[in-house]
């Protein structure tokens, strides 16, 4: 099957690339990663030789989408466009639920696309009567979260949440309603046996697992903000995150601000101890951040042109001795 759909995986990977195109490479690499090992495993299904081609398409133009769309917000806000993530997201989860709704129905029964629950793997009436279903709950979902684009950005992610909730739920429920009318009518489920396939990738979440948690602990307490001064520039570095150089030239205005509000980050690296990325917050519009999570106070340097920076030490009292610092450089030159 590999075989006979080699275009359709050469040209979906390569829609997932385009973004390399404007420089931006990790993320691209990652979901094209992702996106292979989904084919991989979808096709090792043996059940999947008879499946439906459009329900199988969903497989192949998923990530290729939320590629374009995600890359895409990124390099409007590296290039200094504001873009409200809040009226974003709803957006990209609305029209893949749509999407997905519409080609749940035409699932066959398998073991690695669909709503895959011991009762709709068990029977395939249960399948298909399941699938209707929660086909129109997706479609139903997603065109709620369209219509949440109208709503004050504080009330949307509970309407989100809630949303992809019930979409799990709802079908859930559904399915088991089904197989109850069935125990009474004396219907007997099928207990098939795991498949190649599923042994292959339980054994591969069980690695995968263990290192995706280490990886996110990782990442959620470790890392460093660095300003050099020094020359004629200022260097910024942080873990996880790419570098920034600033010539003192560039510079317009340096104030030490206590207790500033950072407002919404709209691409970067969060976590309990870097706060770092591009940001918007409804005084500066539109900066960029280099600072540590929790302290309020921060530098906030504004460029001739180009977004303005947010910088901070670890502690209050190192973000005033970098303030100083920073004083005394660009004064000498």
């Amino acid at each position: 099957m590999l075989r006979e759909n080699k275009w359709r995986i050469i040209i979906s990977s390569l829609v997932i690339l385009i973004p390399v195109l404007t420089g931006n490479i990790v993320m691209p690499v990652i979901m094209l990663l992702g996106h292979l090992l989904c084919i991989i495993f979808t096709h090792l299904d043996e059940r999947q030789k008879n499946q439906n081609q459009k329900a199988l398409s969903m497989v192949y133009w998923i990530i290729p989408f939320v590629s374009l769309l995600v890359n895409g917000l990124h390099y409007c806000v590296t290039t200094g466009k504001e873009i409200n993530p809040m009226l974003f997201l709803p957006v990209m989860l609305g029209c893949m639920f749509v999407f997905i709704g519409n080609y749940l129905p035409k699932t066959k029964q398998n073991r690695t696309l669909g709503i895959k629950i011991s009762w709709t793997l068990g029977n395939e009436e249960n399948w298909n009567l399941t699938h209707r279903f929660g086909g129109k709950v997706w479609v139903i979902g997603g065109l709620v979260l369209l219509a949440t684009v109208f709503l004050p950005d504080a009330c949307k992610m509970p309407v989100i949440f809630a949303v992809i909730i019930l979409n799990v739920a709802i079908p859930f429920a559904y399915s088991y309603k089904i197989y109850k009318r069935h125990r009474e009518q004396g219907i007997i489920y099928d207990c098939a046996p795991k498949s190649k396939m599923e042994k292959t990738a339980v054994k591969f979440s069980l690695i995968l697992l263990p290192l995706i948690l280490v990886g996110t602990a990782v990442l959620m307490f470790t890392g460093d903000v660095e300003v050099v001064l020094g020359g004629h520039t200022i260097e910024l570095k942080a873990s996880y995150w790419e570098d920034m150089e600033v010539s003192f030239d560039e510079i317009g205005t340096v104030e030490y601000r206590e207790d500033f509000e950072q407002g919404v980050r709209t691409f970067g690296v969060g976590s309990a101890r870097l706060s770092v990325g591009a940001f918007q917050n409804t005084e500066l519009g539109a900066y960029t951040r280099y600072a540590y999570a929790g302290n309020r106070d921060c530098i906030v340097i504004m460029l001739k042109e180009g977004n303005p920076l947010v910088i901070s030490g670890e502690t209050d009292e190192k973000t005033r001795e970098l303030y100083e610092q920073l004083y005394y450089w660009r004064n000498k030159w």
